[in-house]
């Protein structure tokens, strides 16, 4: 995946400087149409999650708080990826398959697709669906707080 490598390094090359910057406008345009090439190869595959495309939801979070167009472009692809893998709705995702006698017919996908995910990705996957709020990074940050209180405990002897 050259192509992958090519816009994940684009990306994290392109660090935002201060809005009053004169370079802003120009490292917003690159970073965005880095967004933009991630996400035009997860739409080449519509209906199904190859292997590679968790760890690719994973990094297009990490977007989700940058400024207009590119925060509105990730909920917007996040609503169509929703809608084409019915995520949520404990569906499978329904795509088209034609028959040898040319019926095509409905086939699901989604219990196995929704595997390749683990914890951090589906819920870098909702970031992107819903976008990040204050009472969601509140909760993250609750839960980073107890983790590591936890992890500073002495051992009990």
């Amino acid at each position: 995946m050259r192509l992958q490598k090519m816009f994940i390094r684009k990306g994290r090359r392109a660090v935002l400087p201060a809005r009053l910057d004169a370079n802003y406008d120009k490292v917003l345009r690159t970073r965005h149409a880095a967004v933009l090439g991630l996400i035009a190869l997860i739409r080449a595959y519509p209906f199904t999650v190859p292997e590679w495309m968790p760890r690719l939801i994973d990094h297009l979070s990490k977007y989700a708080t940058d400024p207009s167009p590119i925060s509105n472009t990730l909920r917007t692809f996040g609503a169509e990826f929703q809608k084409t893998h019915q995520v949520w709705e404990g569906f499978s995702a329904v795509f088209l398959s034609k028959r040898a006698d040319g019926i095509c017919f409905a086939q699901d996908n989604w219990h196995a697709d929704a595997k390749l995910f683990n914890e951090d990705q589906t819920l870098a996957l909702s970031t992107i669906v819903s976008g990040t709020s204050y009472c969601e990074c509140t909760r993250i940050l609750g839960r980073v707080a107890k983790l590591t209180s936890f992890l500073q405990m002495p051992e009990l002897g």
